[in-house]
This record gives structure tokens, sequence and C-alpha cells, in this order.
């Protein structure tokens, strides 16, 4: 009996460490071979939970099972593109890849550090992220290296594209910034607009655009997250600059076809150029004081606080004097907000600033932790300006460049011997 139950023991524990041991052996295993360089089990899998963590997806086995042929599809361009840039002895050195570090972490408000903190947290080894930051600065030391003095943009290109801009005028300027997903058949074009709903189904699902940006988009934007700029719908591809008529700021595009493949759209912000709506478009530089209040606070101490923020509110005439009333509140919350657009305030502080005097405080906003009393300092009305004609070429330039850059990495694949296990 003992013998037996012994046995039934080792062999539920043989059954129970099937599965860890099944998973290692993925992890082992070769997902792909390019050009005679393997991409293993643990590439792939670390890269998918890279993938998650930046774009905010839940790590379930129903996303791992979709996302493992796209994933893996951008590890063989990557492989080949930074083949292609060691064939061709471009180097990346480390300060390369810290600027590059910092670059990304200022995008997505982090100090220096947090990023590899941040990935640890999550389990995703640092070094897979720093191979695929490696293989994008690499490609586009490339691109620029080896692409861009091929391309000569002529005066009158120019000229078209300002008189284009010109009879466009009363259409304003959009800051937006796109994901582009080419095609050159039909069957890639099939590929593409699945992969356009696909990632318009991440940005529901709450993943960031910009981290969406750098890991699908294949425009010469796609290393500073999409970010196209400032710019006229008729810079856009024509199928663009009609949809732009119909978002809203901060409203993503549906998936827009155009010859060269789609584009999903984000309008960060809009601007007139006659100065309509200025009010909503102000930069602001912005103080704060802040009268503290404790959580367990009763109702008439809340009254007494917001009372005494407004005999302070009463008192401010400039920012030199806020700094002086905020002293004796020991508030370590108070100072200075620095620049914001008007658009980026919550509601209620937003409504408190927009028509506020320069130099003068604003009637008590009750916020988590005090009542707090706004200064503006100064106010930017911005207005778009027309781009120059630098602006158009290196606008003309850029799109030139991605077209170019999209075939070289066509023909690199088209020759390279890949085997997907």
């Amino acid at each position: 009996m003992v013998r037996g139950f012994l046995a039934r023991v080792c062999v539920g524990a043989v059954l129970a460490a099937m599965p860890a041991v099944a998973h290692a052996q993925e992890l082992l295993s070769i997902a792909a071979v390019v050009n005679d360089e393997i991409i293993s089990g643990y590439d792939l899998d670390q890269s998918i939970r890279l993938f998650m963590t930046t774009t905010r997806l839940t790590d379930t086995p129903a996303n791992r099972r979709r996302l493992r042929s796209q994933v893996l599809n951008k590890l063989i361009e990557e492989r080949l593109q930074f083949q292609e840039a060691k064939r061709l002895k471009t180097a990346v050195n480390e300060e390369d890849m810290d600027r590059g570090l910092r670059v990304l972490e200022r995008q997505n408000n982090m100090r220096p550090g947090d990023l590899k903190n941040f990935l640890a947290s999550k389990n995703v080894d640092f070094e897979v992220f720093r191979t695929q930051l490696r293989s994008e600065i690499a490609w586009n030391k490339l691109v620029l290296r080896r692409l861009q003095p091929t391309i000569s943009i002529g005066e009158e290109e120019i000229d078209d594209a300002m008189r284009r801009i010109e009879e466009d005028v009363t259409g304003g300027a959009y800051l937006l910034s796109e994901i582009f997903l080419p095609f050159d058949s039909q069957d890639q074009e099939n590929d593409a607009i699945e992969l356009a709903r696909r990632v318009l189904g991440h940005l529901k699902d709450g993943a960031q655009f910009a981290d969406l940006a750098r890991q699908y988009s294949q425009g010469v934007t796609a290393y500073t997250g999409g970010d196209v700029g400032w710019i006229q719908p008729s810079q856009m591809p024509p199928p663009v600059s009609q949809a732009l008529s119909t978002l809203k700021r901060r409203q993503v595009s549906e998936p827009i076809r155009t010859d060269a493949g789609y584009y999903l759209i984000l309008v960060r912000d809009t601007r007139a150029f006659d100065g309509e709506g200025a009010d909503d478009k102000a930069q602001l530089d912005l103080k704060q004081i802040v009268v503290p209040i404790a959580e367990t606070a009763s109702a008439s101490e809340r009254e007494a606080k917001r009372r005494e923020a407004e005999t302070i509110s009463a008192k401010v005439n400039g920012c030199a004097t806020a700094d002086e009333l905020a002293k004796p509140l020991n508030s370590l919350t108070s100072g200075d907000l620095g620049t914001i657009a008007l658009t980026d305030l919550p509601g209620e502080i937003r409504s408190a600033v927009a028509t506020l005097a320069i130099g003068r405080g604003s009637a008590p906003v009750a916020r988590p932790g005090g009542i707090h009393v706004f200064v503006v300092c100064r106010r930017d009305e911005l207005k778009a300006a027309l781009p120059t004609r630098d602006d158009i070429a290196r606008s003309l330039t850029n799109t030139r460049l991605a077209l170019m850059a999209r075939r070289y990495l066509r023909d690199l694949r088209r020759d390279a011997v890949i085997e997907i296990r």
C-alpha cells in the first residue's frame, strides 16, 4: 500500500512538473533562423512580454497567441536591419544607446534609470530591450547615411507645396501622431488592414499611441513615437487630410487607406491661423499656493481653509508675492508648475485660469490635499505659423526617405534566408 501511495505521489509530481518543463523547453527552443542567426524562444517570449508591458496589454495566453506572429515578424525585421547595418559598418556606441534611452524616458515622463527599473518590475530582461533599441538606432543611422544623401528636393516641388499650403490656410494646423502600415501588393494590403484593426483594438483597450507607433509603425516617425508635429491638412496624403476634418482633439481615426498604406492618426491638438479660439490654445506659466487640509478635517475646518485661501488670493499681486504668501503655509506642493497648455489642465483648474488676469490669484479650487490658488505668470496665445521652405523641404525629404527605407527592408527580406520554426 505504501509502495503504491509513493508511486502515485511520484507520478503526480512528474505530471505537476510537466507544464514547467514544457515552458522551459519552449524558451530554449528556436523560434526562427535569419541568415544563420538564431532567434530563440527566450528572445520571443521576452519580446512578447516587453510588448505587452510597454503597450499596457494584459498578459494572458490569448494575447500571447495573438501577438506571437507579429512580434516574431518584428524580431526578424530587426535582425535583418542590424545585420545590414553591421555589414556596412554602421556602429552604435554607448553614447548612442544612452541618448536613445533618455529620449524614451523623457517621452514617458520618466527620470533617468526609471525605465530599467520599470521593466525589471515586470520581469522583462533589460538586455532584450537594449537589443531592440540598438537595432532601431543602427537602422536609423544607416538609412540617414546611405539613403538621405541620394534625395534631392527641387525648388519647383517646394513651390507647389507652398502654393497648396497657402490655398489651405483656412484649414488651420494639426498636431498629429501617426502609425503607418505600408503595403505593396494585395496580400500585403490584407495583412496591413488586419494589423491596423488590431492596433486600433489595442488603443481601445488602453494601450498608448506612442508605444504602439514605436512597435508597429514603418514611417520615419516610428522612433519618436509617431510624432508628426504641427502640420497642415494639405501636407498629408489626400485621404488623411479629408479625415482630419472629421476628427476632434485627442481622437484617433479609423484606419485610413492611401495608395501607399494605412494610417492611424491621433489628433493631439489644433490651431487656427486666424486666431479663433486662441484662449483655448494658450500656454500658461503657472504658480500655485496650496492651503493644506488634513484628510480627517471636518466640514467646518474645510470651510475655514477655503476662506483662508480666498483671503490669500485677494492679496496676490504678481508672481513674486505668490511665493511670499505661500511660505508661511509650509506646503511642499506650493510653487512653480511650469509651462502648461490650457487644454492639458483638469476642467476645474482650466475654468479657474482661462480668463484670469496675469499676476492675480484665482478663485480657490478644492483638490486632494488642500485648497489651491493659481496664479498666471505668463500667457502665450498660440496661432499657427505657415511652414517655411526649409520646413517643407524637410517634410518632403522625410516622406521620400520613409518610402526608400521600406523598399530597402523589403529587398533585404526578399534576399534573406529565413526559417520560422
